[in-house]
């Protein structure tokens, strides 16, 4: 009798931990990279009767993973409204903003590290180095008196803008990520025409090697340097940003821009 009731314990505990390998064994493996935290900034320019110069400005922070195909899948996604201030008299009409040389935007953008923290118990690094594609996009025109410099974006780690030569009738598009910087070769008007495309990006081509690239419209500039052989590293603590100014330089935007989007390629996990 003891010896049946010691096998039927046996087999008891024999199916229980072959139950919990087998649950195991069938269990997909979700990630290949493992889970990851990414951000990002988009901008929106609202116009309304009661506050003519709106601008909407959205920090996007997103959870997710990367399955073992290598395909990024989004688990969570929080969006938190950035608080700007504005600075002279922009006009916005039908989604975009007209600056006159004088006025620009200075906003509050909340660290993306205390978000993962408060929404989803995650710790990231301070900063971290970029592993996908940074980019700036936006779309906009420029003043035909405009100066020679027109910032369009700029934080401490990410700027972009666009320069003006009156003389010569072209422009250049300028980008910088982390401490490294390139500019597009000239292209052959001012950016006159509502709503042209404008963007930098720097295409990763190895783990810490980046090619830059450059849109304007029609135009698709080559890019100086040709590639950048440095990490890109970007903060994920709380940053101040301008929109149509540079307190590096002083110099402000003078034009017209649309919807800008800002991602600085990071992916980090906790």
């Amino acid at each position: 009798m003891i010896r049946k009731r010691i096998g039927m314990k046996l087999l008891l505990l024999l199916a229980l931990f072959g139950g919990i390998a087998l649950s195991t064994a069938i269990q997909p493996a979700k990630a290949q990279g493992g889970s990851w935290l990414r951000w990002l900034i988009d901008v929106n320019f609202i116009s309304s009767t009661a506050s003519p110069d709106d601008i909407q400005m959205n920090l996007i922070v997103q959870i997710g993973h990367t399955t073992q195909s290598g395909t990024r899948i989004i688990d969570d996604e929080h969006v938190e409204p950035v608080s700007c201030l504005t600075v002279g008299s922009p006009q916005v009409k039908n989604g975009r903003v007209t600056l006159d040389g004088a006025s620009y935007f200075q906003c509050a953008v909340p660290s993306p590290k205390e978000i993962a923290l408060a929404k989803w118990g995650i710790t990231i690094p301070d900063q971290s180095a970029a592993n996908l594609d940074p980019f700036v996009t936006g779309r906009g025109l420029l003043d035909v008196n405009s100066g020679a410099t027109n910032p369009i974006f700029y934080r401490d780690d990410i700027q972009f803008g666009v320069t003006y030569d009156d003389a010569a009738q072209n422009s250049t598009l300028n980008v910088l990520f982390g401490q490294d910087s390139a500019a597009s070769t000239s292209f052959p008007a001012p950016l006159t025409a509502p709503g042209r495309l404008m963007k930098g990006r720097f295409n990763r081509v190895g783990p810490n090697s980046f090619a830059p690239q450059f849109e304007a419209g029609p135009w698709t500039p080559a890019a100086s340097p040709a590639i950048i052989a440095n990490p890109i590293v970007i903060s994920h603590l709380q940053s101040t940003v301008f929109v149509g100014y540079s307190p590096a330089t002083g110099e402000y935007f003078e034009g017209t821009l649309g919807s800008l989007r800002i991602d600085p390629g990071c992916e980090t996990s906790g």
